[in-house]
């Protein structure tokens, strides 16, 4: 891109400077002004076009998601017999999607006949200047075919500049949402001097842990609880009760609100993420095949 858009800018001044020097200034002005409203009208249309490509990104991205979970989710869906009520979310996301993206192309299309009428009237001035000249005298013929090559092969990379222009804000702004998940803070990380666990015969303990996904509705309440190294411990009760959120403290996808979960007296959170986890087997619920 670099190696396109010196040249052209080297390009346009010398071109500019020709014609200023070589020929009436107007012929100089007059191209000078048509890149210059070229170039302006580029800059403001694309940036008009922006909030349309963000909300195609929207689009987009709502439709997937609703995919995913009902893809994600087909039993809960067919238990309720929701099958159209996820069909008509489905086509609702892609309805908006649908309406955007043709502002969008419409958008574009005014960007680009606002661009072919700046070249083609800057050449229409040019072209009657260069013609009243040859007719008058002061100019000839050759000089009427070499201003027009001039501006011909001036204005043919500014179509170049306009697209590449359009390209790299369109990705940049496709880019938004990566950038945005670059950003994100990690909740649970490991402590800068996490030690790894190296334990053959683990002792965990359970001391006094409250936890609450919500703080309207905790779900442990100073749970105590010990589970002797090669001894077997069993948590029984509702749905709901918190089974699985110990199981998911242990595992650190979420860290306690108050207490503590000890491995042989150490704070689990002393230790790396991945290395508790690695001492630590499981048989899911749910049966996951990976292709």
């Amino acid at each position: 891109m670099t190696f396109n858009i010196l040249p052209t800018i080297f390009e346009i001044l010398m071109v500019t400077v020709i014609l200023l020097v070589k020929y009436d200034w107007r012929f100089g002005t007059v191209t000078f002004v048509t890149v210059a409203v070229y170039i302006g009208c580029t800059l403001v249309l694309s940036e008009w076009r922006t909030k349309h490509r963000r909300e195609m990104n929207e689009m987009d991205s709502e439709a997937n998601s609703k995919a995913i979970d009902s893809l994600l989710n087909y039993e809960t869906v067919k238990y309720f017999g929701n099958e159209e009520h996820e069909i008509e979310r489905y086509n609702s996301s892609l309805k908006k999607y649908e309406n955007v993206a043709v502002a969008s192309q419409a958008r574009l299309a005014v960007l680009n006949f606002t661009q072919a009428v700046i070249i083609s009237v800057g050449l229409i001035i040019v072209m009657i200047m260069a013609g009243k000249g040859v007719v008058d005298g002061t100019l000839t013929v050759g000089d009427f075919v070499l201003v027009n090559t001039f501006l011909i092969q001036l204005y043919s990379p500014l179509n170049f500049l306009g697209f590449v222009y359009r390209e790299v804000k369109n990705g940049l702004i496709d880019m938004e949402k990566m950038f945005q998940l670059l950003y994100e803070k990690v909740q649970i990380k490991d402590n800068a001097n996490a030690k790894v666990l190296h334990s053959d015969q683990p002792r965990l303990t359970f001391d006094h842990v409250n936890f609450a996904y919500n703080s309207n509705r905790p779900i442990l309440q100073n749970i105590s609880f010990e589970v002797e190294p090669g001894k077997t411990c069993a948590i029984v009760g509702p749905s709901g009760s918190g089974k699985s959120t110990i199981a998911r403290l242990l595992f650190r996808f979420y860290d306690v609100n108050n207490g503590g979960i000890l491995i042989d007296g150490v704070d689990i959170r002393e230790f790396q993420q991945k290395s508790v986890r690695a001492q630590i087997g499981i048989v899911p619920q749910d049966t996951v095949r990976f292709q």
